[in-house]
């Protein structure tokens, strides 16, 4: 292993937090301001204060995208798209 591949490494405690954060951040709608008055300094804290950031600059980043998009007169083309259904009755033909 050579220097930056030590540089890449991500500790185990700190992704936890992260996704931890992030969780928080998507499911219960936490932000970091919801974490101020808790130990700063403390590393679990600010892995999770990352991961709430991470989710709010991708709702930013989404909400630019449909902006573009509604701008463009795309978006409703672009939401509507989905994937082809499957026919749940294809297959046997069957009359009794």
């Amino acid at each position: 292993m050579d220097k930056d591949d030590k540089d890449l490494h991500v500790d185990d405690e700190f992704k936890q937090s992260f996704n931890d954060g992030y969780t928080l951040a998507k499911e219960l709608g936490m932000n970091t301001n919801s974490l101020k008055d808790i130990s700063a300094g403390n590393q679990r804290m600010i892995a999770m204060r990352k991961g709430m950031e991470e989710f709010q600059k991708e709702i930013v980043m989404k909400k630019e995208k449909d902006k573009i998009l509604k701008d463009m007169g795309l978006r409703d083309k672009y939401l509507s798209t989905k994937p082809p259904q499957k026919d749940k009755d294809k297959g046997l033909d069957l009359e009794i």
